[in-house]
This record gives C-alpha cells, sequence and structure tokens, in this order.
C-alpha cells in the first residue's frame, strides 16, 4: 500500500492533470467501489462478532462509498478527455492508470497472501515467519574515506 501511496503522491503533484485523474479518480476509485460493494456483501459474517461493531450507519457510509466511487470513474475519463489533447498525453495518462492498478494487485495480493484463512490456518506457517531473523546492521563503521594529502600530490605529479 505504501508504493501504491507514494505513486499517487508523486503522480498527483509532478504529473499533468490527466494523469493524475486517470491514476486515482479512474484507476482507483473505479475499483474501491467494486470493492466496497464486496465489503458490504461481507458484513453479514461479522454480525455477531461482538469484537467488532458493524451498525446500521457503518452499512449505511461503505453503500454510499460504493456508489461515490461509481460516480468519479465516470468524472475521470471526461477530465482525461478533456486535458489529454494529444496521443503522447493519453498515453501518459492510460499508463499512470495501469500503474496504478498494478500497484493495487500488488497490495491487495499481498494482504490476501499474508491474512488469508488459509494461511492463518497453517500453524507451520506462522512459526516459520516468527523463527525469521532480521538481517543485522554491518559492525564496521562508515566512515568517509579521505586520500592522504601526500599521495593526492603524488597523484597530481603522475597526471602532468
Amino acid at each position: 500500500m505504501q508504493s501504491l501511496n507514494d505513486w499517487l503522491w508523486y503522480i498527483n503533484t509532478k504529473g499533468s492533470l490527466a494523469e493524475a485523474a486517470a491514476a486515482t479518480s479512474f484507476a482507483i476509485e473505479g475499483m474501491a467501489g467494486d470493492i466496497a460493494r464486496k465489503i458490504t456483501d461481507g458484513f453479514q459474517y461479522y454480525r455477531d462478532h461482538s469484537a467488532v461493531d458493524l451498525c446500521p450507519k457503518t452499512y449505511r457510509w461503505m453503500r454510499q462509498h460504493a456508489h461515490y466511487d461509481d460516480e468519479h470513474p465516470k468524472i475521470a475519463l471526461e477530465i482525461v478527455q478533456r486535458y489529454a489533447t494529444t496521443e503522447a498525453l493519453r498515453t501518459r495518462a492510460m499508463l499512470a492508470a495501469k500503474r496504478s492498478l498494478e500497484l493495487l494487485d500488488n497490495a491487495l495480493i499481498t494482504a490476501y497472501r499474508s491474512y488469508s484463512p488459509i494461511r492463518l490456518a497453517n500453524p507451520h506457517a506462522t512459526e516459520r515467519r516468527k523463527a525469521e531473523v532480521a538481517i543485522p546492521f554491518p559492525d564496521r563503521r562508515l566512515v568517509q574515506r579521505r586520500v592522504p594529502a601526500a599521495r593526492t600530490v603524488h597523484l597530481e605529479h603522475a597526471v602532468h
């Protein structure tokens, strides 16, 4: 998710308006509507869990969010059409949207692999992960190495 967040910040600050609209409002908001609908379908599973508060207000907010995310891609396409006036600008907008979808896909796959019921039900995988040891930072001192002055003079004379 951090890579997606970094990408969206980058394209919205450094890219064109068409690229920003394509990457954010078309690609991400379009998918967010689909995701929001799937989440609301899954609310029934958590209805009886005391640790999860899914009141009618939460359900209504998710339904509205899904609706708004259906509108954002349409508006984004109008922005792209208006501001991407050349083939090169249209290509850049398309590539920006594609990059957003690739990063979102990577984030969702990673989350699924980490938190899926299959993985959580496999204690061997969990124990193996806990046993992983962090790579230690090198003990050596990091210092700037300087060339001795006498050697520098010697090299200067050798060049001439």
